[in-house]
């Protein structure tokens, strides 16, 4: 008698499990929609959540942490522009202090030798051939050559040295035949000499030496400018009040007034 008992639990625990497993994987099926109503179904199983959602939300944090280390160096960038700026207004600052203190050590002899190293320079220049945007850079180095011999006649050696040096600074500028590259092989080249000058009409300064850069101010007719370096046909200028910026070559002249400089 046990022993059919026995049997019989057995029997009835194991039909017991297939019917929990058969509900089991019946409950994990999809739910199912008929297409067509009254019509033989076709059923489509729905997903319970959308394909790669995991994927996409990881590449989407991707993308903004890409995005923001993106935005600090952007952030750094601009930081080291702004002192790298005040650096070269400094430094031209002070270019033009030491060479003022040269120049005003500067000997007939001295004075003499550079008008003349600077008179083959530029008779050198003028026999070659010229592009139309330096012709106005020869004429403005012809003017700051006669400058100098008018104030060597004087016996104002030091005012002859510093026209003289601006001369040759230009004509170093128009012979180098790196301008002439494509502009995003040029470098930018800085000039022997501080070379003064003054616009020839209202300007614009920009940031970069480009027409397409962000202007950084408007420049009135004949302000002053200190011209210190050089890309292409751009010259890097500063305002007396030491703003920095671009300013093409054709909307400058060099100074004419007479300068504080005395043997």
């Amino acid at each position: 008698m046990l022993r059919w008992l026995a049997i019989l639990a057995v029997g009835l625990s194991m039909a017991g499990c297939a019917h929990l497993k058969q509900q089991s994987e019946s409950q994990e099926q999809p739910e199912t929609i008929a297409l067509i109503p009254d019509e033989p179904t076709t059923n489509i199983p729905i997903p319970e959540k959308l394909p790669c959602v995991k994927q996409h939300q990881a590449e989407i944090s991707h993308l903004r942490k890409l995005l923001a280390e993106k935005d600090k160096l952007i952030q750094m960038y601009e930081t080291r522009q702004q002192d790298l700026t005040q650096v070269l207004s400094e430094t031209a600052t002070e270019v033009s202090r030491t060479q003022t203190k040269l120049h005003r050590l500067a000997t007939q002899p001295g004075a003499a030798s550079k008008i003349a190293e600077v008179e083959v320079a530029l008779a050198s220049l003028k026999q070659g051939e010229s592009a139309e945007s330096d012709r106005q850079l020869i004429k403005e180095a012809q003017r700051l050559l006669s400058m100098a011999t008018a104030a060597f006649e004087r016996n104002n050696y030091a005012n002859a040295m510093n026209h003289a040096a601006q001369s040759q600074a230009l004509i170093e500028m128009i012979a180098n035949p790196n301008r002439k590259l494509p502009d995003s092989q040029q470098a930018v080249v800085s000039l022997r000499s501080l070379v003064l000058l003054r616009t020839t009409d209202d300007s614009q300064l920009y940031r970069e030496p480009s027409d397409k850069a962000a202007v950084l101010s408007m420049l009135n007719k004949h302000t002053a400018l200190s011209a210190n370096a050089y890309q292409g046909n751009w010259l890097r200028v500063q305002t007396n009040d030491g703003q920095l910026g671009w300013i093409p070559n054709k909307q400058i002249e060099v100074r004419t007034e007479p300068q504080n400089l005395r043997h």
